[in-house]
């Protein structure tokens, strides 16, 4: 039986709204889907849950291939994670998918950092100025890199730089907050001796962060260095109630012995020895071959036995 033309328009014509619908509603379902899944691994991330993150993105990737958001929040939980290598081929994947995605090569400048791989590092931090020459963390990132290379000519011109860039991120009444600069200037100028502004550096670095203990241990090994005995034993105290290892209650013990060795009277009650004593032991009980809590033991034995 033969369908007249009007019939068969009609028919193609339904046919075609009924397969676009049921198209619109899988793409809805997918979509939907997807965000449910991003949802939860934001809440992961959030919680520092990052094996749970690449769980809820990768069912999100599977409900939408190629979404750049999943991506780059992928990388960035492989990288939490420190899987680096896994880190990286989610981002080179974002940059095949989205050639200006910032991100793609900030998270392979990191990860080449974090395996050690310095050279490659900068050449994708370098890669991220020219997609946004405003950003301060890929100017953080080649500072690092330099850093760790004994560049410290180079790795201060970044961080330097970086600095002034964080700007174009912070309100406009505060300028010159980027901590990552702070902390990395900190590092590079304390390697110079220049003790003093390392210590602004760290000191704002640690205002800024502080979550960062290795900042705030710095800004006591400055204060150390100066000869402010007193000042670096207050900021390792600080450090101690977040730090719990045998760094922290070395470098006390030490500035306990130096605050001693430099009493302009002795004092007959070796107070200070003995404090510093305990430190050293603190230190020795986490770490028994902690080497620089053994030559301060002998130290205060040499100094008082076994008073």
């Amino acid at each position: 039986m033969r369908m007249s033309k009007q019939f068969s328009k009609n028919f193609l014509k339904e046919t075609l709204i009924v397969l676009l619908s049921l198209s619109f509603l899988g793409c809805a379902k997918s979509t939907f889907k997807a965000k449910n899944y991003t949802v939860q691994g934001d809440y992961y991330f959030s919680q520092n849950d990052f094996a749970k993150t690449v769980e809820k993105y990768q069912q999100a990737l599977e409900a939408q291939p190629g979404n750049s958001s999943h991506l780059t929040m992928l990388g960035w939980a492989y990288f939490k994670l420190g899987n680096y290598d896994q880190a990286i081929s989610a981002f080179e994947l974002l940059a095949r998918q989205d050639p200006k995605a910032f991100d793609a090569y900030t998270g392979q400048g990191w990860s080449h950092f974090k395996k050690g791989n310095y050279d490659q590092a900068i050449e994708y931090f370098n890669k991220a100025i020219e997609i946004d020459p405003d950003a301060a963390d890929p100017y953080d990132g080649i500072g690092w890199a330099s850093f760790n290379k004994g560049e410290l000519d180079k790795a201060q011109q970044y961080f330097t730089t970086a600095l002034h860039k964080g700007m174009k991120y912070q309100s406009g009444l505060t300028t010159k907050t980027d901590p990552e600069a702070h902390r990395g200037l900190g590092y590079v100028n304390f390697s110079k001796g220049d003790f003093k502004t390392a210590l602004k550096h760290f000191k704002m670095a640690s205002l800024l962060r502080p979550d960062w203990n290795d900042a705030r241990t710095k800004w006591g090994d400055c204060l150390f260095s100066m000869g402010r005995y007193p000042d670096s034993l207050c900021i390792y105290r600080h450090c101690a109630k977040y730090l719990k290892n045998a760094e922290v209650y070395d470098k006390m013990g030490w500035s306990y012995f130096s605050i001693e060795e430099n009493r302009k009277s002795p004092d007959p009650k070796h107070k200070g020895y003995k404090n510093a004593r305990d430190m050293f032991n603190k230190a020795l009980a986490i770490d028994p071959q902690y080497a620089n809590s053994l030559a301060g033991l002998a130290k205060i034995e040499e100094k008082i036995g076994n008073d």
